[in-house]
C-alpha cells in the first residue's frame, strides 16, 4: 500500500493514521467474509504446460517413416525433377540438387526435413563421385538411384 486509504485520510494525518492502525489491528485475517482468502497461483510464460500431446509418430515408427520419405523423395527427384533442369553438365545438376535438398532440409516440418536430407545426400554422393573421377549423369552409374516402373 502506498498511502493512507481515503476513508482515513479525510480525518487528517495524525488521526487518520491512528484510526487506520487500530482498524488494521482489530480485524483478523482469518475472519474475513467467506473464510480464508487464498492467494492465486501465478503462471509465468516459461512454466505454462501444454494442454495437448504433440501429434505425430515418434520412436522407431517415426524414424522409419522419415527414412522412407527421404528415400522416396530422392527417387522422385532423380526420376522426374532432375531431367527437367535445363543444364547439360552433370556436376552442376548435382550441385543444384544439393542446394535444393538443403533448402528443403532447413524447413520446420519433420517430413520436409527428411525429404530435403534424402535429396541432398544422394546429390552430394553424385557430386563427390564426379570429383573423384566417376561420371555423374543421371541413370548412367551406380551412384544414381534407379527407379523401375
Amino acid at each position: 500500500m502506498t498511502g493512507l486509504p481515503r476513508r482515513f485520510a479525510k480525518m487528517g494525518f495524525a488521526k487518520g493514521w491512528k484510526a487506520f492502525r487500530s482498524y488494521k489491528g482489530s480485524r483478523s485475517s482469518t475472519a474475513q467474509k467467506g473464510g480464508y482468502e487464498m492467494a492465486k497461483r501465478r503462471r509465468y510464460g516459461s512454466h505454462k504446460r501444454t494442454s495437448h500431446r504433440s501429434a505425430g509418430m515418434s520412436g522407431i515408427a517415426g524414424n522409419a517413416v522419415s527414412v522412407a520419405i527421404g528415400g522416396g523423395s530422392a527417387a522422385v527427384y532423380e526420376k522426374y525433377v532432375e531431367p527437367m533442369i535445363p543444364v547439360t553438365d552433370a556436376t552442376t545438376k548435382s550441385a543444384i540438387g544439393v542446394a535444393a535438398g538443403l533448402i528443403l532440409a532447413s524447413q520446420s516440418n519433420k517430413y520436409m526435413k527428411s525429404a530435403g536430407a534424402g535429396i541432398a545426400v544422394v546429390n552430394a554422393y553424385q557430386l563427390i563421385g564426379g570429383f573423384m573421377g566417376g561420371t555423374t549423369s543421371a541413370g548412367s552409374t551406380a551412384t544414381s538411384i534407379k527407379v523401375y516402373s
